[in-house]
């Protein structure tokens, strides 16, 4: 798990760094945050393209927060929607719960190859399981991918404009500093190019005589 945040956080320290206005970034970081809590394991890259195109958002900054959702985490996050749409929906319709053992068991992909392979395994499942499993599975991903993607847009909005000032005054105060030492160094350059006294004394002296030998 610590590994866990300890990537989260890096991939968030290269969204600071990317080269875009802070608002497309921060509309990319929180759809790609809400692509990533939904349940669309193998076509996440294709949702991330197409939605921050319409929505003139930073790709890259999707696609990076969009990797929160991975074969380690994926069960996990699928199963706080499962559990969220399943309280959401339990007022109303009468629904088996399915706990995390269980839920786990259905949606281990440990032993499918490839991405594709992944994705029409996760899809056979969820046919396989019915409306119980993935009528709340949906659900509660809409419902806690909205509630994380709103507050993201704000923090890295925020993130990223406190970035930006601070790296624009470390390059304030570094141009003071060279213009402070500029003025010395201009002086000292044209102090040693500038002809010394006695050198002009010697020259001179050395014209006198030299004038006078033809008399």
């Amino acid at each position: 798990m610590r590994r866990f945040f300890l990537r989260l956080r890096i991939h968030f320290r290269r969204i600071l760094q990317l080269d875009d206005t802070p608002e497309s970034i921060a509309r990319g970081t929180a759809l790609g945050i809400f692509i990533a809590m939904t349940p669309t394991v193998g076509i996440q890259m294709i949702l991330v393209a197409v939605v921050h195109t319409l929505c003139k958002a930073n790709r890259i900054a999707g696609l990076i927060m969009v990797y929160i959702s991975n074969p380690l985490t994926m069960i996990p996050i699928y199963w706080v929607d499962y559990a969220v749409g399943w309280l959401v929906l339990r007022p109303f319709v009468e629904l088996e719960w399915h706990g995390y053992e269980h839920f786990s068991s259905i949606f281990d992909l440990g032993e499918t190859e490839g991405l594709g392979g992944a994705t029409r395994e996760f899809m056979g499942r969820l046919v396989e399981v019915g409306t119980d499993v993935a009528g709340p599975l949906f659900l509660g991903g809409l419902v806690v991918g909205t509630i994380c993607a709103l507050p993201s847009y704000p923090i890295t909005l925020g993130m990223v404009r406190r970035t930006r000032s601070k790296l624009k005054e470390r390059r304030l105060r570094l141009s003071q500093r060279l213009s402070v030492h500029q003025p010395a160094t201009t002086d000292a350059a044209a102090a040693s190019a500038a002809p010394r006294p006695e050198a002009k004394e010697t020259e001179a002296g050395s014209d006198g005589p030299a004038g006078d030998a033809p008399a």
